[in-house]
C-alpha cells in the first residue's frame, strides 16, 4: 500500500481537551489553515466540533466556507487573510464568517460590501505580518466606529500577532496591543473578544490569553522547535511507509524525496519499526533505505514520524535534525525563534507549494468502517496555500489509535 499519513482523530480530540483545560477561562480558536496543517480539513473540523470547539481559524475565506459546510451554523469561523475579490466577501457574509482586517483599504472594501460583516481589527505590534501600523491605528478605528454606527459592519474583535522572539519583545508587543485596545474603546468600539496569543504563548504566558487564544500546532500534537514535549499533547499524525525490499542488513521503503521527505534526513535520524528505532540511511527519489532488523519482511510498516509508539520521533524532532536551532531563554521554552523548523516540519508532512510541484492525479475515496483513505493530489494555488505534494501519498482517518491491516481497503 502506498505511503500514507495516518491521522488519529481520538488523539486530536485529546490534544484539544488539554488545550481547553490549559487556557480556560479563555476560549480556544482552533486553527485549521493549510488543510488543517496537512491533516485534512473536513475530518479534522468535524472531530474538533464534536469535541466542543466553537471557534475555528481558517486563514482564507475559501477554507472558511469548507469549515462552515462541515460544522454547520453556530460555530464562529475566523478568516484573516486579505482578499481583493468582492465575490469572496459576499460568500463570507452568506456563510457568517468573521473577518480579520489589518489594512485600511481592506476595511473600506468590507464597508462598501454593506453586508454587516463581523470584523476583527488587527494592529501591527512588531511582527510586521499584516496589521494596521500604530501611527495609523487611530484613524482606522475611528473609520470603523463610524461604519459600525451606520450599520455597515460589526467590530467584534481586536487582535495582533506577536513575534515570539523573546519575552522582552513579546512584552513590548503586548503593551502596544493594550494601548491599541484603549484607543479603539475611546473611539467608541466595544469588541467582544481580544486575542494575541497562539499555541506557544497560550501555554507559556498566561497573561497573554485574554478572551481567545489561537491554537494550531499544539492541537495537532506538534511541539514548538526547541521546546519540550507537553503533558497531554501528542502527535495526531503518523507518517507510515511499507517495506518493499529486504536486502541484507538494509530494508527499502516506499517513500522518498518525491513524497516530500527531505533527502537531508538520510543518516541523521532514526525511524520506527516493529523492532524499535532504526537508522534512516538514505532518502532517494521514490524510496528510502533503513537499517535492517531481525525478521524484517516485505509489507512491514516503517514509521517516519509520529507519537513514538514504535520508536519514531515527532515531526518537530525530525525537522530539528536538519535545521539550525537558535537558543531560547528559559521563559520562551515553548516558542520558535524563527520559522525554519516549522517550514521543515511542513516539508516533512509532504507539503509543498504547487508552484513547484503539481499533479493530475484524480482524488478517490474509500470508506471501510471508521477508516477513510484519500489519495492526495496537488492543485493550482498560491504560494501561501500549502498542498500535499505527492499523488502517491495517502491520508487516513480513524478514531482508534492503531490501524490494523484488516482495516485497510485494497486498491
Amino acid at each position: 500500500m502506498p505511503a500514507r499519513l495516518a491521522v488519529d482523530l481520538d488523539r486530536l480530540r485529546e490534544n484539544l481537551a488539554t488545550v481547553r483545560r490549559t487556557v480556560s477561562p479563555a476560549e480556544t480558536l482552533f486553527v485549521v489553515k493549510n488543510d488543517a496543517y496537512g491533516h485534512g480539513l473536513e475530518p479534522v473540523a468535524e472531530a474538533a466540533s464534536a469535541a466542543g470547539i466553537d471557534w475555528f481559524g481558517s486563514f482564507d475565506i475559501d477554507s472558511g466556507l469548507r469549515v462552515r459546510r462541515v460544522v454547520g451554523g453556530g460555530s464562529r469561523i475566523f478568516a484573516w487573510t486579505t482578499t481583493l475579490d468582492a465575490d469572496s466577501l459576499q460568500g463570507a457574509a452568506d456563510a457568517d464568517l468573521d473577518l480579520g482586517v489589518g489594512d485600511a483599504a481592506y476595511l473600506e472594501r468590507i464597508i462598501a460590501a454593506d453586508r454587516h460583516l463581523r470584523v476583527h481589527l488587527k494592529v501591527d505590534t512588531g511582527l510586521h505580518r499584516n496589521g494596521v501600523r500604530p501611527e495609523e491605528w487611530s484613524d482606522v478605528v475611528a473609520r470603523a466606529a463610524r461604519a459600525e454606527a451606520d450599520g455597515r459592519i460589526r467590530v467584534v474583535g481586536l487582535w495582533t500577532h506577536i513575534a515570539e522572539t523573546s519575552d522582552a519583545d513579546d512584552d513590548a508587543s503586548r503593551a502596544l496591543f493594550l494601548d491599541a485596545v484603549a484607543i479603539a474603546r475611546a473611539a467608541g468600539l466595544t469588541p467582544d473578544v481580544r486575542h494575541l496569543a497562539a499555541s506557544a504563548a497560550a501555554f507559556g504566558r498566561p497573561e497573554f490569553r485574554d478572551d481567545l487564544v489561537r491554537v494550531g500546532a499544539f492541537g495537532y500534537g506538534i511541539r514548538s522547535a526547541g521546546g519540550p514535549d507537553l503533558p497531554g499533547i501528542s502527535p495526531a499524525a503518523t507518517l507510515v511507509a511499507d517495506v518493499i525490499d529486504v536486502a541484507g542488513d538494509r530494508v527499502v521503503i516506499d517513500i522518498g524525496s518525491l513524497d516530500g521527505v527531505p533527502s537531508a534526513l538520510g543518516g541523521r535520524v532514526t525511524v520506527g519499526t516493529d523492532a524499535g528505532a532504526r537508522r534512516l540511511l538514505t532518502v532517494d527519489g521514490a524510496t528510502s533505505t533503513v537499517a535492517g532488523y531481525p525478521g524484517a519482511r516485505v509489507e512491514d510498516r516503517v514509521y517516519i514520524f509520529g507519537p513514538g509508539a514504535h520508536g519514531e520521533h515527532s515531526a518537530t524532532t525530525v525537522a530539528e535534525s536538519i535545521v539550525r536551532r537558535t537558543t531560547c531563554d528559559s521563559a520562551c521554552w515553548s516558542r520558535t525563534p524563527d520559522c525554519a523548523a516549522s517550514a521543515s516540519a511542513a516539508a516533512i508532512f509532504g507539503l509543498t507549494s504547487s508552484k513547484t510541484l503539481s499533479s493530475s492525479a484524480k482524488p478517490r475515496a474509500w470508506i471501510s468502517g471508521p477508516l477513510m483513505i484519500l489519495p492526495v493530489a496537488a492543485s493550482t494555488t498560491t504560494i501561501t496555500e500549502m498542498k500535499p505534494s505527492s499523488p502517491r501519498m495517502r491520508r487516513s482517518f480513524r478514531s482508534a489509535s492503531v490501524i490494523s491491516p484488516t482495516d485497510e481497503p485494497s486498491t
